[in-house]
């Protein structure tokens, strides 16, 4: 029964469609997030400090 239902259904095309779009994208950023070009660019801002001393004095000195 359900697989007559959804065979004649022409509705399944749009989500299947868009899934099968959200996969490729997600392949691709993916594939960008492991390449090794960006290691140096990943390594260098692993690197880098989350806060600074004095960001951090100011931020509480102008707050009442």
């Amino acid at each position: 029964m359900w697989k007559e239902l959804f065979q004649s259904s022409q509705l399944l095309d749009i989500p299947i469609g868009v899934m099968l779009f959200f996969l490729a994208i997600f392949a691709l950023v993916l594939l960008r997030a492991c390449s090794r070009k960006r290691a140096n660019h990943y390594t260098t801002m692993a690197q880098l400090p989350l806060l600074d001393d004095e960001t951090t004095t100011r931020s509480t000195e102008t707050r009442p």
